[in-house]
């Protein structure tokens, strides 16, 4: 299949929700897990 006869890769609502979501997760975790590494006693 060639690659204009694709469907125009427009995200669905629900995809795009989802992919803020998983951006938002990354982020929180990321962040936590620098606060843990700045907790641990040295």
């Amino acid at each position: 299949m060639k690659l204009s006869e694709k469907k125009p890769s427009r995200l669905t609502e629900e995809e795009s929700q989802n992919l803020s979501n998983e951006l938002k997760e990354a982020r929180y975790n990321n962040i936590s897990e620098q606060t843990t590494a700045a907790n641990l006693p040295q």
